[in-house]
Order: structure tokens, then C-alpha cells, then sequence
């Protein structure tokens, strides 16, 4: 009796993935993909276990058993990976996709750095995460809750610390939807950081050893630096929250609009442009040293006046983070 072999419906990848050179096959979907084992052990601890211990037909044996990736026939087959995430990796791999310029969709990266993190592509993830940053700290209503999550899941220690900052420290308090995505115990955990961050933030802003000291010298110091400081800190501490956003009113002042998600510094800044408008004459704006010093991220910034590095000990301690 003739038995009929099934119709087999796979077909070779037609992104370039199937390398007439490559020792190893994968199926996807459907998909047939002709890769190369050292390369790919090269990349990932996982694929080089799963190579070493793949057993591999004795030479001379006359009716070699078929192995899994050895053949197009009888191809590795990555269940529950879909081919078009499995395609943006390979791009990652072999046409280094990460390292140009060009811009690279929030779907597709996460897609990258799935793969990459249960794979163990190292550099890959790292590569991702880089450039998934941005995409993670837009003025989106939902954009640290996002972070947060994606980094629970993911073990992304610097991001949970990130998010928490962003949630602590901004004008806004957490919103019913944020507050019913975190849990109660980390609401609790977050209002009691929120707390301690603001009344050392105020100590360090009002205390007579620590205010705002102007930096350009004798000459600059009559345009009232720290003053201006102080009372654009001011308007910050007493931003009002509603529905659809914070109101700033820079101590009586035109009221500006602005984001529920604006950070802290976002809306400290803003208070500097609301003051300087609405009267020149008292407030000149800070001089050119103490300009540059306010806005600098990094050294003796504003964030930095107020002793950044505390509060991040704060949400730590508070949120039992390592």
C-alpha cells in the first residue's frame, strides 16, 4: 500500500535569512531560516546549551538518523515565536538594525528585547533597552506605570527606580487608574516616599545653609538669583491638579496649563518662564552662571541643589528596592 506524504507547506524566509553558508535550520510560522551555529553560539548562552547538547549523526553511518536543525526537512521548531519578532531579531543579529540612525518602532523593539532577554543575547537587550528609553519617558498619562511594568517583568532594576522617581516627585499626584495598576501596598509604600521626599526637599530649599547661592559674582547678584529660585520652587510646591492637568500659577501670576505627567523639574522650569514674562523688571531671569548651572542634568544642577541621590534613598528604602 502507498502511503502519501502530506503536502508540506513551509517555505524558505525571503528576508535574506536563509543563508546557503548556514550549518542550523529553524522553523517559524512556516518559515524556514538557514543560520550558522557559530554565530549564533557566539551571541547567546542559550543557543550555545541548546547546540551542545543537540546529538549529531556518527560519521560513516550509512542510514544517518535525521536531527532536529540539521536538515531543511527536520528544521528546530520555535513554537509560540512569531515570525516577524523572530525576523526583527535576526536583523538586530546579523544587519546590526540597533546601531543606525533610523528610527525603530516601540513594538518592534520590545519584540527585540522579549526575544533577546529569554535568549540571552546580552548585548542585543542591552542594545534595546538603550534605544527603548525614550519610548518609555514621553509625557504619556501612562508612561511610567508602562516603565514600571516593563521593568518588574523584565528585571530592570534602574527603571523600576525611575518610574517610582517620576511617580513620587512630580506636582501630581497618582491618579485612581495608576493607583489601581500599582496595589495597595505599593500606593501606601509610594505616598509615605512622596512625603518624606517633600519635606527634605523644602529643608534643603529654605534652610539658611543650603539656599540657592547666585554664581556670576557681585555684578549679577542684583538680579536676585536665588529669589527667583526660591519663588519659581514656590509656585512649584503649590501646583494645582485636576482632571485635566496641572495649573501652574507663579505667585499670583498668569496661569499655565501643563501635563498631569510633567516631572518636578518640567514644572519648575515652566514657573521660570511664567515669572520672567509676566514681569522683566522683577524678574530678569537668572544670570548666565546660574543658568547653566540650573539646567544642567548632571553635577551642580537644580536637581543636584536639592540632593537628587537622597531621594532616590528615600524611594529605596521605602519601596525595599536593592
Amino acid at each position: 500500500m502507498n502511503v502519501i506524504n502530506p503536502p508540506d507547506f513551509r517555505c524558505r524566509s525571503k528576508r535574506f535569512f536563509f543563508w546557503m553558508d548556514g550549518d542550523t535550520f529553524f522553523e517559524v510560522e512556516g518559515v524556514i531560516f538557514r543560520l550558522h551555529k557559530a554565530f549564533l553560539t557566539l551571541k547567546s548562552e542559550w543557543f550555545a546549551a541548546l547546540f551542545d547538547v543537540s546529538p549529531t549523526p556518527k560519521p560513516g553511518a550509512k542510514s544517518p538518523m535525521l536531527v532536529e536543525g540539521l536538515t531543511e526537512q527536520q528544521p528546530i521548531c520555535l513554537s509560540g515565536i512569531k515570525r516577524d519578532e523572530f525576523e526583527h531579531l535576526l536583523g538586530a543579529m546579523y544587519d546590526e538594525n540597533l546601531a543606525c540612525s533610523a528610527p525603530i518602532s516601540k513594538d518592534t523593539l520590545v519584540s527585540i528585547f522579549r526575544l533577546a532577554d529569554m535568549w540571552l543575547l546580552d548585548e542585543i537587550r542591552e542594545a534595546t533597552l538603550t534605544k527603548l528609553h525614550p519610548h518609555f519617558s514621553s509625557s504619556s498619562p501612562c508612561a511610567p506605570i508602562e516603565k514600571l511594568q516593563f521593568a518588574i517583568r523584565y528585571n530592570v532594576p534602574e527603571w523600576a527606580t525611575e518610574a517610582y522617581m517620576e511617580l513620587a516627585t512630580r506636582p501630581a499626584p497618582l491618579s485612581p487608574i495608576e493607583a489601581g495598576q500599582l496595589g495597595q501596598d505599593t500606593v501606601f509604600a509610594l505616598m509615605a516616599a512622596r512625603e518624606s521626599i517633600a519635606r527634605r526637599r523644602m529643608r534643603v530649599a529654605f534652610g539658611p545653609e543650603n539656599r540657592w547661592r547666585c554664581m556670576g559674582g557681585e555684578m549679577a547678584r542684583s538680579r536676585g538669583c536665588a529669589r527667583q529660585v526660591l519663588n519659581a520652587f514656590r509656585a512649584t510646591l503649590t501646583v494645582e491638579v485636576g482632571e485635566d492637568g496641572c495649573l501652574l500659577n507663579a505667585h499670583g501670576e498668569e496661569t499655565v496649563k501643563l501635563d498631569t505627567n510633567a516631572s518636578f523639574l518640567t514644572v519648575w522650569r515652566e514657573a521660570f518662564v511664567v515669572q520672567h514674562s509676566a514681569n522683566r523688571s522683577k524678574n530678569p531671569g537668572l544670570c548666565e552662571a546660574c543658568a547653566r548651572v540650573f539646567r544642567s542634568g548632571d553635577g551642580p544642577g537644580a536637581l543636584a541643589w536639592l540632593d537628587y541621590d537622597s531621594d532616590v534613598d528615600i524611594i529605596r528604602n521605602e519601596l525595599g528596592l536593592l
